[in-house]
């Protein structure tokens, strides 16, 4: 039942982001607010590379893998209450970091779509699943395959609050 909500939640959190950028000129998209802040499209990238590497672990457990370990405080915390916590800045790691770059509306959407696409066939993958196999997260410690969903889901709503920054940001410059 937790998955079925999650699914679902993610689905109306990627309409939103398709909405947003719908609503953006190709200019608006690429364009940094300040020199240190991320472009529209660099968050779009971000978000859903993350999220198609999230879902590579969630098959990678799908096909047996698993790791020794438990969630670490931070990582408990994050998957209960559904946010990042504001008292504590995490940092996305050096190759995370190193993958973003900045893409077209076009791109982004053709992500968005690619995203859509393996969440929602891993999503619905149900037989032969070890759901308690677990794959390390860097900062969350080991998740299982509801908590790597999850992990999305928060990622996800976590990146809708820095789209929300950077629209304030702009609206500044004005």
């Amino acid at each position: 039942m937790q998955l079925k909500h999650t699914l679902e939640s993610v689905r109306r959190l990627t309409l939103s982001y398709r909405n947003f950028i719908n609503s953006l000129s190709e200019e608006e998209f690429i364009k940094r607010p300040s020199a240190d802040a991320w472009s529209y499209s660099e968050i779009y990238f971000h978000i859903f590379d993350a999220s198609l590497l999230s879902i590579r672990v969630i098959e990678n457990i799908d096909a047996g893998r698993d790791e020794a370990g438990r969630l670490s405080l931070i990582g408990r915390f994050i998957l209960y209450f559904g946010v990042f916590p504001p008292f504590i800045k995490i940092k996305a790691p050096k190759h995370i970091i190193n993958r973003l770059k900045s893409i077209s509306k076009a791109e982004a959407l053709s992500l968005i779509e690619t995203f859509e696409t393996k969440f929602i066939f891993v999503g619905n993958k149900t037989s032969d699943i070890c759901i308690e196999n677990r794959v390390k997260h860097g900062a969350l410690g080991y998740l299982n395959r509801l908590d790597w969903f999850r992990f999305i889901e928060v990622h996800l709503k976590h990146h809708l609050k820095q789209i929300d920054r950077t629209e304030k940001a702009f609206l500044k410059l004005k």
